[in-house]
């Protein structure tokens, strides 16, 4: 009994779908949303994204590249602000590849796809560190402090074109950390008390003294380029040192030009001391708090 033809053209016309269908099946490739697929094939790249699917009927080289957020933790042990303070800083940012156009995803396939996460965030880590050490340098220490969402951008503005090039972007930075590696953080922002011990002087005629004294001086924070010359870019055991040694220098050369007499009125010495001092150390970003005299001794 012959087959009637029709049942020989449906047997025929499913074998051709099912043949059909099991190449669409085996030769499509999904692509999940976190994921671009790069493919290659007669010699140009083309990019899959977004839970696209490609079918892939000739030879072609298929590679995934991650569209994920990675999280940098970038930290600079110590640099120095443009007033010339030493900080350390820590800051952590969002980077993923910047998917907006196939062509920023080839630039970021092309530098990425062959480096194991760790180099990667190495690479990224190194532009950000490297612009981040820049506009340290280029904001004053106190604009650091209270303007940080500004600092934060011009960080981000700063390195936007160099992760622009690898087909990168930020989506979001912030300081984590700032450090006072040599306590010059604390030093500018607080008070000090120096104590000036038996600081032997000559008075204009020759007499010799030894002067106990007491010194409380704080920075001018609206101008702290000198302070952080002469100063800030020591540990603060250093820094205290030095100004003492100023503040001494300076006593030492007032009490020179006056007579042994001028100097019996302990009240009266230190009230122009302390004028003198307050008008000498300006030109330091210091101010003089208060300053007494505790004690003169002839010898």
């Amino acid at each position: 009994m012959e087959f009637p033809i029709v049942v020989i053209f449906l047997g025929i016309l499913f074998f051709v779908i099912g043949i059909i269908l099991y190449f669409v099946v085996t030769l499509q490739k999904r692509v999940p949303p976190d994921k671009a697929l790069i493919v290659t094939g007669k010699g140009r790249k083309r990019v899959v994204g977004g839970s696209g699917t490609i079918f892939s009927l000739f030879p072609q080289k298929v590679q995934k590249l991650s569209l994920e957020a990675l999280v940098i933790n970038v930290i600079v042990p110590q640099v120095l602000t443009s007033d010339k303070i030493p900080i350390g800083i820590e800051i952590v940012s969002t980077v993923k590849v910047d998917s907006s156009s196939s062509e920023n995803i080839i630039k970021a396939a092309e530098r990425f796809l062959s480096k194991t996460d760790k180099e990667l965030k190495e690479s990224i880590q190194e532009v950000l560190r490297e612009h981040l050490i820049k506009i340290i340098s280029e904001t004053k220490f106190m604009e650091l402090l209270n303007n940080r969402e500004t600092f934060l951008e011009e960080v981000s503005k700063s390195a936007e074109a160099d992760l622009k090039n690898i087909g990168l972007k930020i989506d979001a930075v912030t300081i984590k950390d700032i450090f006072d590696v040599k306590g010059s953080m604390s030093l500018a922002l607080s008070s000090s008390v120096i104590e000036i011990d038996n600081l032997k002087v000559i008075t204009q005629n020759q007499d010799k003294f030894k002067i106990r004294a007491v010194c409380t001086i704080k920075f001018n924070l609206q101008e702290l380029e000198k302070a952080g010359e002469n100063f800030l870019n020591l540990t603060k055991e250093e820094a205290l040192q030095v100004i003492k040694e100023l503040l001494e220098n300076k006593m030492r050369k007032y009490i020179s030009t006056i007579k042994s007499e001028e100097i019996s009125n302990e009240e009266l010495l230190s009230q122009r001391i302390e004028e003198l001092l307050k008008n000498d150390v300006k030109e330091y970003s210091l101010i003089i708090d208060s300053f007494n005299i505790k004690e003169i001794q002839k010898i």
